[in-house]
């Protein structure tokens, strides 16, 4: 298959030594810098308020905890559970 495009040709401006610019080049973007990207799930958290809170539990209610997500159709990460818990919990105070 022959290609599309011819291959460029290099500028007469960029010196007599094209090992160095490009070099120049690739120290520029490196300098340059950036940001790490990101996953969605890291995107959707950055758009909330969200406050890192340790919880200490303990194993036999995890071990409970797991059985009940491993029974579900669909597998739930277990901070998911954990939110919804809460989130029945607070419905439920609410509502007495």
């Amino acid at each position: 298959m022959a290609a599309v495009t011819r291959k460029p040709k290099r500028d007469s401006q960029e010196g007599n030594n094209p090992v160095e610019s490009d070099e120049a080049v690739i120290k520029a973007v490196v300098d340059k810098g950036g940001s790490v990207a990101k996953s969605s799930a890291q995107v959707e958290v950055d758009r909330q308020a969200v406050q890192v809170v340790n919880l200490r539990v303990p194993v036999e209610i995890l071990n409970e905890i797991d059985s009940l997500r491993k029974e579900r159709r669909i597998k739930t990460p277990r901070h998911t559970w954990l939110l919804e818990a809460i989130e029945e919990k607070i419905e439920r105070e609410h509502s007495l």
